[in-house]
């Protein structure tokens, strides 16, 4: 059994080494010997298959099946209260939404965005958006991306940038905007901080999360930033990440 992480590309390399019972030689031989732009530059001719599936396939062909994964470490991206430290884990947002709201108030700008967010209430904010994470259980999380460094690539990646702002603050910005006319979403993000909380699972092992980590491994031995190939991520279905699971808090400077 190995453990999987893919917190730098050097990380990633080393957790697919003992994956694949190989050497770092032998994987960044392997990945270097992959052409996925000219395998893929004919569409006619082109493979039926993802080009991560396929670039799994042809290392297994290589090295032979992988070993089992005994857990992944998993980054949680967020942008919170400069001294949160997460000493309850990382909570589904059905039972973080009161800390979260709690958070904005205490951060406001000045009290008159103070009594009107807070006249709304937690559950009452008028944004669509923040009513269905709110009401429905199955956008609760929390989650985790696979690869550190998509935090840092969201743009292109076509993500979400967590790190940026949240999306429950991001409405709740966009709901005060609307109603009153006037920007706030500058302000918390000055005032907030961003963080990357690492933390471990064994509830997702799947082959897919080393297909994820070929994928970023591929794209890092060019010298290239991940590509889709490296996006996946735990959803963890309305469960608390442990205080125990927590492996690191840490503050990403701008």
């Amino acid at each position: 059994m190995f453990i999987l992480d893919c917190s730098t590309a050097d990380n990633a390399i080393d957790s697919l080494c003992k994956c694949f019972s190989c050497s770092k030689d032998d994987i960044v031989d392997f990945l270097l010997s992959v052409d996925l732009d000219t395998i893929y530059a004919e569409i006619d001719s082109s493979p039926d298959v993802q080009a991560d599936v396929y670039l799994y396939n042809i290392a297994l062909e290589r090295f032979g099946d992988p070993d089992e994964i005994e857990y992944v470490y998993w980054f949680h991206c967020t942008r919170t209260a400069p001294e949160e430290n997460f000493s309850d884990g990382i909570l589904p947002l059905g039972d973080s939404l009161e800390r979260v709201f709690e958070i904005v108030l205490q951060t406001a700008p000045n009290n008159i965005v103070r009594e009107r967010i807070s006249e709304w209430g937690a559950e009452n904010v008028p944004n669509y958006l923040y009513q269905l994470r709110v009401n429905e259980s199955i956008h609760w999380g929390p989650y985790g991306i696979l690869v550190k460094d998509v935090a840092f690539h969201t743009c292109t990646l076509g993500q979400h940038d967590y790190l940026g702002m949240p999306e429950l603050i991001e409405d709740i910005c966009k709901a005060y905007q609307d109603t009153y006319g006037v920007d706030i979403f500058s302000h918390y993000e000055n005032v907030l901080s961003p963080k990357i909380v690492t933390f471990i699972s064994d509830e997702r092992c799947d082959n897919s999360c080393i297909k994820a980590a070929l994928g970023y491994a591929y794209t890092s031995v060019r010298g290239m930033p991940p590509s889709g190939m490296a996006v996946t991520c735990i959803d963890c279905e309305g469960s608390t990440v442990s205080l125990e699971q927590i492996v690191n808090v840490e503050t990403v400077y701008e």
